[in-house]
């Protein structure tokens, strides 16, 4: 399959190196040419683009053209941004060759972040900035958690049990929640959308790529900033490649990140203010999402009800870390 997929990019005598089929539930293989070029072939399985308008490459290629912290999307030779192989659809980006990342890389995360924001900031917003949610899709305002929740988590926790109990816990959480952010001050911005650092890769000459756009879309720039911080301070990758709920938050992390981000853009008082209410989605969004709770697919794990109970500290936290964190 690779080195079929592979001739149509020129990129000929492929071979798999690494099968990076855990960083998710689509095909990831990191390949290479008689020649030495790396590259990253990635199934595309899943979108929140819409068909007529694939946000996704929109941004990633924008970015790329203005010298953002981006893989390289690379072209067939017929000049199309993908191929169809036995009826599944693969996209090839540039592989930087270097090591994976780690959770010290957190501060250097957070400038990369802040180097694909301003290499969008000239993107105008399209007339179809916001794509339809997917299936699994990590909402990113209260009133979308809260549908998510009762649509897909709840239905799975058995009535009556200690999950459901400690899910119904979060979801009285996210009611409680105002809805709307301060008028004015939040940086409207093309994202990430996915932001974690099993989404980037490193180079050789020390620098972090974004890769992996699937989840692309216009929102809040604060958005992609908490989810990088609830992912990189709020779980820890296991064994399997996927993330283990901490029950406290990983400070030095969540600050290192931050003062990343920091160095290269400050923060609005607007943004400032709406710090807590976003980390909040953000936290309970991606641990429900770390926990497969949404998806009929996968079997419910057998301390869920413990899972989520750390959900909910790092939930009650979330207001010391924010004062922390963000302090000037």
């Amino acid at each position: 399959m690779a080195a079929s997929v592979a001739e149509q990019y020129e990129l000929s005598g492929a071979e798999v190196i690494d099968d990076l089929g855990l960083w998710g539930q689509t095909l990831r293989l990191h390949c290479r040419t008689a020649t030495g070029y790396h590259f990253l072939i990635k199934e595309k399985a899943h979108y929140l683009s819409s068909e007529d308008w694939p946000v996704h490459l929109a941004v990633h290629r924008w970015s790329q053209r203005a010298g953002g912290p981006v893989s390289p999307l690379l072209s067939t030779q017929a000049g199309d941004d993908g191929v169809i192989h036995q009826g599944r659809y693969f996209e090839v980006q540039g592989w930087v060759e270097g090591r994976l990342p780690t959770d010290g890389d957190a501060e250097e995360f957070g400038r990369t972040l802040a180097l694909f924001h301003l290499s969008v900031a000239g993107m105008p917003p399209g007339s179809r900035d916001r794509p339809r949610c997917r299936y699994r899709w990590t909402p990113d305002d209260p009133a979308g958690l809260g549908d998510y929740i009762d649509r897909y988590c709840r239905p799975r926790a058995a009535h009556g049990s200690p999950a459901a109990a400690r899910l119904a816990e979060l979801r009285r959480k996210v009611r409680d929640l105002p809805q709307d952010g301060p008028a004015g001050g939040l940086v409207g911005s093309y994202l990430h959308g996915d932001t974690a650092l099993a989404n980037t890769v490193r180079t050789g000459e020390g620098f972090l790529r974004l890769i992996d756009f699937d989840d692309a879309r216009w929102g809040h720039r604060i958005f992609d900033l908490v989810h990088a911080m609830a992912i990189t301070a709020g779980f820890d990758p296991d064994l399997t490649g996927q993330h283990a709920i901490r029950t406290e938050w990983a400070l030095q992390r969540a600050q290192a990140l931050f003062d990343g981000y920091r160095s290269l853009i400050e923060l609005t008082p607007a943004e400032r203010e709406d710090f807590p209410r976003q980390m909040t989605v953000a936290v309970i969004a991606t641990g429900l999402s770390c926990l497969d709770i949404d998806d009929p697919e996968f079997e419910l794990p057998s301390d869920l009800a413990d899972q989520l109970g750390h959900l909910s500290a790092l939930v009650e936290d979330v207001p010391s870390l924010s004062s922390a964190v963000t302090r000037p």
